[in-house]
């Protein structure tokens, strides 16, 4: 089969299939859909992610597949169907990637962090100053340095002189902010005045 042949010669053609390539398609489908499932629960693994993207996209093109030669051979003038599903399930996982690798890139150059994630990390913050510190004001920024968040925090304690205390506060924080599955690495340290951001270190050009 061909477009000259269909087209120009206006030969005959129809869609077939048989039945054991409906039920390898079938188990494929039903085997690609497990596995999807069972990578999707490593949320904080790229690998295993990038592997139910791969699976899921693998159920959706064989799906169309199936769909399609099931309607084109049942319908002679729906011939047309096969290769339209064809086209879309292939426009459909080219979008996908594409805006997958645009959302990785962004990581690895440096990106704001997720403002849900940021608001879980400030609520955490502000409890922890509350119960140790008798409150206490402080500065936090988050960005990515892959798929992570690095975390650089400075708290602001104007008239405490109990430095020992502070040091074992910064490195309570830091361990407790670093069992977040989105952070990276945290970094604590302490300041007696508040100052802009702008004064502390350069911040990342993305938001």
């Amino acid at each position: 089969f061909t477009l000259y042949s269909m087209y120009v010669t206006h030969s005959g053609f129809a869609v077939g299939y048989s039945l054991w390539s409906v039920l390898l398609l079938v188990v494929s489908i039903v085997l690609k859909f497990c596995l999807w499932v069972y990578c999707k629960r490593f949320t904080t693994s790229p690998s295993a992610m990038a592997l139910a993207e791969d699976h899921r996209n693998d159920v959706l093109s064989n799906g169309t597949a199936l769909l399609a030669v099931c309607i084109a051979s049942q319908f002679h003038k729906a011939v047309w169907v096969d290769p339209a599903g064809g086209c879309l399930i292939s426009l459909y996982i080219i979008y996908s990637w594409y805006t997958i690798g645009i959302e990785e890139s962004n990581k690895l150059i440096g990106v704001k962090g997720d403002e849900e994630d940021l608001e879980k990390l400030h609520a955490f913050i502000k409890r922890q100053l509350k119960m140790k510190m008798n409150n206490g004001d402080y500065i936090m920024n988050g960005y990515h340095t892959g798929r992570n968040m690095l975390i650089e925090l400075r708290l602001i304690y104007e008239k405490c002189t109990d430095y020992q205390r502070l040091c074992d506060l910064g490195l309570n924080l830091q361990q407790k902010l670093e069992q977040f599955g989105f952070v990276e690495r945290a970094y604590v340290s302490f300041d007696y005045v508040k100052r802009e951001k702008e004064k502390y270190h350069k911040l990342p050009i993305l938001d």
